[in-house]
């Protein structure tokens, strides 16, 4: 996707990367926060909106479906126009799609949101790490990359380990509005980079030709076939866990919490009937129980 871009880094000028590199850092850990906030509570959003298990599903791999051909689109836009534009562009996208989503009143609206969101944040990825290749000094480019992955661990940290928590607390929209503010902040953010604009059209023509026969040569290659499937088979196993974990663990009700005296006071805790039915496949192993939430409170 970015094979032409390389070689015309050798071709121009470049600010050092050390006034580049914090600012590409914060707007890569905003572009990506979003996306992060959204994969533990979307299932259970779509859920409460009145989808079902399948659709759940499509409305959690929609994203995906439409930022994957998003990201090598953009690739090709950010070769043609450079990365400014399209990363601007791209963040605002993303917040448009994250204030949406607080207005979705049915399954239907939700899945129009995330196919927004997903052709929007096509443009992050391939504009961040454009930013990052082009302003990399030759010698200190390994330590740029280290810092652009930092980013990205980062935004996981932050979103999956935050996200359960507002939303307990606030709602689901306030997710959404965290989320969607943060990205007009990076937005407004990304002016601060300085532009580049290379190539012109026959040279991106002839690039893009190359990148494909170079892709295809990749794909016939046994030797990758096991990294393929591997990868698949991950991401296929996440997004089944995405989908279904959520609305399992909503099953059991565990954000609830009570003290248990004793045994007998099982009998009484809860309606859900999957609360007696584990009570009665357990309670000869316990004299005393006591539940703890989340927070530490029994």
């Amino acid at each position: 996707m970015y094979s032409g871009l390389i070689g015309r880094m050798s071709e121009q000028p470049q600010p050092r990367i050390g006034n580049i590199l914090p600012v590409v850092s914060i707007i890569t850990f905003i572009g990506f926060l979003d996306t992060h906030l959204l994969i533990p509570v979307m299932a259970l959003y779509a859920y409460d909106l009145g989808a079902g298990v399948g659709v759940v599903g499509l409305i959690i791999g929609l994203y995906s479906i439409m930022n994957t051909p998003a990201n090598i689109s953009f690739g090709r836009v950010v070769d043609r126009l450079g990365y400014k534009l399209p990363l601007i562009l791209g963040l605002i996208g993303d917040a448009v799609g994250m204030f949406l989503y607080s207005l979705c009143r049915l399954p239907v609206h939700l899945a129009l949101v995330r196919v927004l969101h997903g052709i929007a944040g096509g443009a992050v990825g391939p504009a961040t790490m454009s930013a990052i290749a082009y302003h990399g000094e030759e010698s200190r480019r390994g330590r740029a990359m280290a810092f652009y992955g930092m980013s990205l661990a980062a935004a996981t940290l932050v979103g999956y380990g935050t996200s359960g928590l507002i939303v307990s607390r606030l709602g689901y929209k306030a997710v959404f509005w965290l989320g969607g503010a943060l990205l007009a902040a990076g937005a407004c953010l990304g002016f601060v980079l300085p532009g580049n604009r290379s190539g012109n059209s026959k040279t991106q023509v002839t690039s893009m030709a190359e990148s494909w026969q170079r892709a295809g040569v990749l794909f016939r290659r046994k030797s990758l076939l096991g990294p393929y499937s591997a990868v698949f088979a991950q991401y296929f196993s996440f997004g089944g866990v995405v989908t279904l974990l959520p609305l399992y663990i909503k099953d059991y009700d565990m954000a609830a919490c009570v003290k248990w005296e004793s045994i007998d006071t099982a009998k009484v805790y809860g309606p859900h009937i999957l609360h007696q039915t584990w009570y009665k496949l357990h309670k000869h192993m316990f004299e005393s129980i006591r539940v703890i939430d989340f927070f530490g409170n029994y």
